[in-house]
Order: structure tokens, then C-alpha cells, then sequence
């Protein structure tokens, strides 16, 4: 790694564990998951230890942590998990910065046929609990999707959604749990 990955691998380790410093699993998800994001891009001479960490990675989140969060997915920094149990990930899913992600969210394609295509996640978003984000959808930033909504439509920036299928509720600028400038949670 050069000086820059390695400045940008603690920045972003450093940012979660600022939003998650009290829930410890959120925590040990997220380094855990950024490490192995590291290990894809290690030296030669270190591709054993990587392939080694990989699978150890693999069999603690998914096994141990009930967690299924691919070290392909692209995961912003500061992105807090709450319990995490039966969190899934697609594989090419892109997720932005300050992202709250509840226990039993799934993000992911909507068939399984044909090209896989996963959601965008922007910035400042909070998932709820059991909330499934399926398609090739993008889901604006300083969104927020209720508890147990089925969202397979684009969601616009600043707006609430809520149901099965999900439907927009609210759309407003400030939206007081995300609308701070900086991390949600300090």
C-alpha cells in the first residue's frame, strides 16, 4: 500500500469507530470489513496473509457476526451498523458516507436473473430495521427509509419512505435526525 491508501485506510477506520465507539459488533464489522477491503490490494509477498484474512473474514461476519457485507461493495466512511443480525449486502452495491444500516436490511438486485445491477446509497442516509432496497435503484442523500419498506423505486434527496412497496411520506430539506453538515453522530 502507499502512503495515501494508507492515510485514507486509517481515515476511514477512524471514522467508524467515532460512530460506532458504543456498540462494539458495529464496530468490529466495519474494521473488519475495512481491512479486507485493504487485503484485496496487498503486495505479493502478502497475498497469503490476505487470502488467509479473507477467509477468516468471511467465516466470522457470516457465521459468527450473522453478517453478509461482500469486501466487493464500496461502503463510505463512518457508516454505523446497529446490531447488524441479518444484514445483506449485494455484492456491487455502492453506499455513501454517515450511512445508518439496521439489523435485517437487505440491498440487492430484485431478480435474480440477468445483469446484476445493486442500488446506490447516498450520503446521510438512515435504513430502518428489516427494510429490503432492491433494484438498480439510487436512494437520494439524507433519505430515510422506514422500518420494514420495500423500496424499488429511486428515492429522492431529503425524503421519507415508508410501506410495502415503500412511497414517499415527507420531502424536505432539513430533516432533523441527518441534517447536519458533518457526521450525524459524534
Amino acid at each position: 500500500m502507499n502512503a495515501g491508501k494508507v492515510a485514507s485506510f486509517v481515515e476511514l477506520v477512524k471514522g467508524d469507530f467515532r460512530v460506532n465507539k458504543t456498540n462494539a459488533k458495529g464496530f468490529a464489522i466495519m474494521s473488519m470489513y475495512r481491512i479486507g477491503r485493504a487485503a484485496r490490494f496487498a503486495p505479493p509477498y502478502m497475498k497469503p496473509f490476505a487470502i488467509a484474512y479473507m477467509a477468516f473474514y468471511k467465516l466470522v461476519t457470516d457465521i459468527v457476526l450473522t453478517v453478509n457485507i461482500p469486501l466487493s461493495c464500496e461502503i463510505g466512511p463512518a457508516a454505523r451498523i446497529f446490531h447488524g443480525y441479518g444484514l445483506v449486502i449485494h455484492w456491487k452495491t455502492k453506499i455513501g458516507s454517515n450511512v445508518v444500516l439496521r439489523h435485517g436490511v437487505t440491498i440487492g438486485m430484485n431478480s435474480t436473473f440477468g445483469e446484476h445491477r445493486a442500488p446506490i446509497v447516498g450520503d446521510y442516509v438512515e435504513i430502518g430495521a428489516c427494510a429490503m432496497i432492491l433494484g438498480a435503484i439510487t436512494i437520494g442523500d439524507h433519505a430515510v427509509i422506514g422500518a420494514n419498506a420495500v423500496v424499488v423505486k429511486d428515492v429522492p434527496a431529503h425524503a421519507v419512505v415508508v410501506g410495502n412497496p415503500a412511497r414517499v411520506v415527507r420531502v424536505g430539506k432539513r430533516l432533523p435526525a441527518l441534517a447536519a453538515p458533518g457526521p450525524v453522530f459524534r
